[in-house]
């Protein structure tokens, strides 16, 4: 299989043909060439996914709003009659982003005061990125199809472009490792998948329903304890006193009395105990009984509880302790420090109303879904799928980690290495180690400076030769066929530069996948000095 590049950015005039004929490539250009814009278009033509990097859009990978530049891929298998070709193009405007008319329905007002754009739109890139197969416009998904199946996969293109900036970059600090090499190790990212958003949704909603059906269950333990205490209310307020006090005014309006006597005698009995309750600071109280009158009224009052509340404990004894607590705040609004007749009565009728509401209407309270069920059946049904859930997220955090362990074995492997080829020494050491905490990856680097277990340990140089040799590590690990080393001349500096240039060689020759490596650059004292002195070819990639 071969290819080529026909290359063109906003800096050029006319398309410059790039031939992979070497090994080793140079590509360079003053500053403000374009060179990283053609990367990026590379990038993106040789098969770049968004999912690969965990970025919503190109724009954050192609941030240069000047970025303009055209990109043809062209790949030819077989001789003769076997012959075939394929053309891969890739154009990228950003300023096409600001030519697009003002369209309400994309933009939303935001709490600072201006718009933005929606959240949901804020991933289409058709604005300033168009595909092409054989000159015919295709969709990104339709791409990506076609030059899969050429050995450019999803991520052979992402590792390629290595140690850019808003291409993944190599991290420079121990925070971003574990990241950076989940990124770049290509394991299924479940968290962006259709079936992790359906069972994100389906745990919320069983949380949901668990939350509501625990409320549930606390409102019919409150409704329960009403019950009791209005029940235990009501015999208070007909206790033997008042009972008795009820009898002799049937009988005095039996005989043909008046009983306007013996009702405000019933209604200050009634007023006195409903006063005490009022008036009494503690949340208790302790009623004092005669034993044996508080079971026979019970069980002879056609007002007690229905089945449904048989635990209402009713006890015979000398003490009995009621909680009034959720009784005083249902009547917080209505008792007042001046009992006049009207309020007891229309209180006294409340209570009625409550024991009888609550007594007879909720004699069995259930929720109702599918089919009939009690609240507790409710309770389990959901919480057997949210367990069936968790189980399904925490299987597939242990395959994600151990898919991880085995990736960072191998990078760790390749790492030490290639650290070894890039000094010439086989004294020095490195090392990938998982740390304590579950997303953490540590950094173990020993030469002749000593040992160092940081990113931040390192010097600058020492932290840019890390860097590249981690990118080849993986690099290596995909099998990648070329790799595009954006902003290589940082790495150029002092004896660094002859090493660089061995390094890469070496690299090549020891490879099976890897059959092309572009750096890309422009520093004449060190980079290209020692390019020019290697007779390594330098091709400028700007056509004027």
């Amino acid at each position: 299989m071969h290819f080529y590049f026909c290359v063109k950015n906003y800096k050029a005039i006319k398309m410059k043909n790039i031939f992979f004929d070497n090994p080793l490539i140079v590509f360079s250009s003053g500053n403000g060439g374009g060179k990283s814009s053609i990367v990026e278009g590379m990038g993106i033509c040789l098969g770049l996914t968004k999912d690969a990097f965990r970025i919503n859009s190109l724009r954050e990978l192609i941030r240069d709003e000047e970025n303009q530049c055209s990109l043809k891929l062209m790949i030819s298998e077989g001789h003769r009659e076997t012959f075939t070709s394929k053309t891969f193009e890739v154009k990228i405007n950003r300023n096409k982003e600001r030519n697009v008319e003002y369209d309400e329905d994309l933009y939303e007002e935001h709490e600072t005061g201006g718009s933005r754009k929606r959240d949901e739109k804020e991933d289409d890139d058709s604005n300033f990125v168009e595909y092409f197969i054989d000159e015919k416009k295709v969709t990104y998904e339709e791409y990506l199809t076609e030059i899969k199946v050429f050995g450019t996969n999803n991520l052979s293109t992402a590792l390629s472009v290595v140690n850019h900036q808003i291409i993944n970059r190599s991290p420079d600090d121990d925070s971003k490792l574990y990241d950076y090499l989940m990124a770049m190790s290509g394991i299924k990212q479940w968290e962006r998948s259709s079936e992790y958003e359906t069972y994100t949704k389906s745990r919320k909603q069983a949380d949901r329903k668990i939350m509501f059906l625990g409320k549930q269950e606390e409102d019919l333990e409150k409704e329960r304890s009403l019950t009791r205490l209005v029940y235990y209310l009501r015999l208070f307020l007909n206790d033997e006193e008042i009972k008795e006090q009820k009898e002799k005014l049937k009988n005095s309006e039996r005989a043909g009395h008046t009983s306007r006597n013996g009702r405000h005698k019933l209604l200050i009995l009634k007023q006195k105990r409903l006063k005490y309750l009022h008036l009494m600071k503690a949340n208790k109280m302790e009623l004092k009984l005669k034993k044996g009158s508080l079971h026979d009224l019970a069980r002879r009052s056609s007002d007690k509880p229905s089945k449904s509340y048989s635990d209402a404990d009713i006890k015979t004894g000398d003490t009995l302790v009621i909680d009034f607590m959720p009784l005083r705040t249902h009547f917080e609004k209505k008792l007042t420090k001046n009992f006049a007749n009207e309020k007891i009565k229309s209180l006294s009728n409340e209570v009625d109303k409550i024991a009888v509401d609550v007594t007879y209407k909720n004699k069995n309270p259930t929720l109702v879904f599918e089919k009939e069920q009690t609240l507790e059946e409710c309770m389990k049904q959901f919480k057997k799928i949210r367990d069936k859930i968790e189980r399904k997220f925490e299987e597939e955090d242990r395959k994600k980690a151990e898919q991880f362990k085995r990736f960072l074995a191998n990078v760790s492997r390749r790492f030490q290495f290639f650290f070894k080829i890039f000094y010439d020494n086989k004294d020095v050491e490195a090392e990938l180690r998982m740390g304590e905490e579950p997303q953490e990856v540590e950094l173990h680097i020993k030469n002749t400076h000593g040992t160092k277990t940081t990113f931040s340990a390192l010097s600058g140089g020492e932290k840019r030769v890390a860097q590249l040799v981690l990118s080849f590590a993986i690099l290596g690990e995909k099998n990648v066929p070329l790799a595009l080393v954006d902003n290589a001349d940082v790495s150029f500096f002092k004896d660094n530069g002859r090493r660089m240039l061995d390094f890469c060689k070496k690299v090549l020759a020891n490879s099976e996948s890897m059959k092309n490596i572009v750096l890309v650059g422009n520093d004449p004292h060190n980079f290209l000095y020692h390019c020019k002195q290697d007779r390594v070819r330098i091709l400028d990639i700007v056509s004027v």
